[in-house]
């Protein structure tokens, strides 16, 4: 029978498992995407202002490459993190469920690390 000590440290090393994709995903790959689509986003509304009035179809349009990059991301995680939903549940219950989970955080590790970022985010940059 594994200690609370024992569980801990297995949470711990799965939490941090985590931490270095996050950091990978968001720091490194994914923020300079968001920085040059929030960028263009800012440099295309300015465009729509000139002296006189501003353009508030021309800022809806701008707004919209934007907004669909922020969805993309959201499609792109959402069904990889329900996965792992889906199995921490089905792990209920059951005698291994320590083990269980850790398979759970590996796959679901395995899912989230098969997104092409550069693919997948190089579509939204003019």
């Amino acid at each position: 029978m594994e200690n609370f000590s024992s569980k801990k440290v297995d949470a711990t090393l799965e939490e941090d498992k985590f931490n270095v994709f996050y950091k990978d995903f968001y720091e490194v790959k994914l923020k300079p995407y968001i920085k040059k689509v929030k960028y263009n986003n800012f440099n295309c509304s300015v465009s729509c202002i000139n002296d006189k009035e501003v353009n508030q179809e021309c800022l809806a349009n701008c707004g919209v490459k934007e907004k669909n990059f922020f969805q993309h991301i959201e499609d792109l995680l959402l069904p990889r993190i329900a996965h792992y939903e889906k199995c921490f549940d089905a792990c209920e219950g059951k005698e291994d469920n320590a083990k269980c989970v850790e398979k759970c955080c590996s796959e679901t590790l395995e899912l989230l690390k098969q997104i092409d970022v550069h693919k997948e985010m190089g579509q939204f940059i003019n």
